[in-house]
């Protein structure tokens, strides 16, 4: 009986273990991005934050939008170096479309507790937020 009760044990051990990993990797995206931007995933490795007015990508952050995230009116995160890009981390408003790029990251985590967003930002894969596009 006890080998029947420790195995009872182990297996509710391991459905609550596949249960929160499940929840995690299916876990929330956040809040939409901000102002009609939406990401473009081209292919795993060509991943843009494309503007709402031309529906075209942002130069300055090239094709390897590596994270993102947003706050309110803002966007931001951090590119690589692709096809002539600023790499590091950028910011973006989107209500009047300016943005900075190539941030170091105490630069940018400054930047983004001046203008009140909490530090550190949660920062997610391109292809989970929304809205995206391929």
């Amino acid at each position: 009986m006890t080998e029947l009760k420790e195995f009872a044990t182990r297996f509710l051990a391991f459905n609550v273990l596949c249960i929160s990993f499940a929840m995690v990797s299916c876990g929330e995206k956040g809040d939409p991005l901000p102002g009609g931007y939406y990401v473009f995933i081209a292919s795993n490795s060509e991943m843009f934050l494309n503007e709402p007015r031309y529906g075209g990508s942002i130069p300055e952050l090239g094709t390897d939008l590596e994270q993102i995230g947003n706050h309110n009116e803002f966007i931001y995160g951090r590119s690589g170096a692709d096809r002539g890009a600023t790499p590091g981390y950028f910011l973006l408003n989107s209500t009047n479309g300016s943005i900075t790029v190539g941030l170091a990251e105490n630069d940018w985590l400054n930047e983004l507790a001046t203008i009140g967003i909490p530090v550190p930002p949660k920062l997610v894969s391109p292809g989970r937020k929304s809205p995206t596009k391929r």
